[in-house]
């Protein structure tokens, strides 16, 4: 069956979650989803992913097709215009199939995560399931050492886990309500709850699903990042300071003991030195910024 064909997909998965409401309130200690689950949640992401790079290619198209046009009415030329608003209501066509093809991805990667919890994963409340490549490890809550995580392999985080990646390792969080925590190569990560990881050295990428009654909070030594949706990158660097850079939307940086907030908008960065308060957005430019989550 394609993975993709929405309209078989989602009545499956939410009629799903309506026969099974007992399994859904399991105490975390069930037997783990099968592995079709994680396969299609796996091939879905990578949908999401690859509308995101359509979306992004689209938004560059269009901003030069306005200038064709723009340039074209200037100069009086019917032909050069008629062309340029063909392709520009082309290509806003396509960027519109991207935005509902992303959707609807993410629509069925929800319906699959919740089935997934109720089928009994061992995960609890602020879980997120991680996969990797490379050197990464992982510390559980209440154990005192490291252990490898193994190449290739994936599995569920709870609150009070660590992920620690290595030289060339890299691992993606993938947290219940769709949210992805990317993270870069020698970084630590804690998983505190629902809607918050700590962030004690290295950096990590995020493209968080828009919430309505609460933020998402990536706190540092030095800083305390707040969204509600949204998508940025945290640098905290082994001096303690803590570097915020915004890729889109509106993010809110402040001191650990929640003072000193500042709200930087896309294409801006704010930089937390260690036992100071935030300073000021400072404009970037974002084509400079390399996109290693891509790679």
């Amino acid at each position: 069956m394609n993975p993709y064909r929405w309209n078989v997909w989602l009545p499956i998965i939410f009629a799903l979650l309506v026969l099974f409401p007992a399994v859904s309130q399991s105490d975390g200690e069930g037997n783990a989803p099968p592995a079709w689950i994680s396969g299609y949640i796996t091939r879905l992401e990578a949908r999401v992913a690859e509308a995101d790079r359509s979306i992004r290619r689209s938004e560059e198209i269009i901003g030069h097709t306005w200038n064709l046009l723009e340039h074209a009415r200037r100069e009086n030329n019917a032909k050069a215009e008629t062309i340029a608003d063909q392709a520009l209501k082309t290509v806003q066509a396509a960027k519109r199939k991207s935005e509902n093809s992303r959707r609807r991805a993410m629509l069925t990667i929800g319906g699959l995560k919740r089935l997934a919890n109720a089928w009994g994963s061992p995960h609890g409340q602020g879980a997120a399931r991680v996969f990797q490549s490379g050197k990464v490890e992982i510390r559980r809550q209440g154990q005192e050492g490291w252990n490898d995580l193994g190449d290739g392999k994936d599995l569920f985080l709870r609150a009070g886990d660590q992920v620690r990646t290595g030289d060339d390792g890299k691992a993606t969080f993938h947290m219940d309500d769709g949210s992805l925590i990317n993270i870069d190569r020698n970084s630590t990560v804690e998983i505190e709850g629902p809607d918050r990881i700590a962030v004690t050295l290295g950096v990590i990428q995020t493209q968080i699903r828009e919430r309505l009654a609460s933020k998402f909070e990536v706190r540092t030594p030095s800083a305390v990042t707040s969204v509600r949706g949204t998508g940025f990158v945290v640098d905290v660097r082994k001096n303690g300071d803590t570097e915020v850079t915004v890729l889109e939307g509106s993010v809110w940086v402040r001191g650990p003991a929640g003072d000193g907030e500042v709200v930087a908008e896309a294409g801006n960065r704010v930089l937390v030195p260690s036992g100071r308060l935030p300073g000021p957005p400072q404009a970037i430019d974002l084509k400079t910024i390399s996109h290693w989550w891509e790679e």
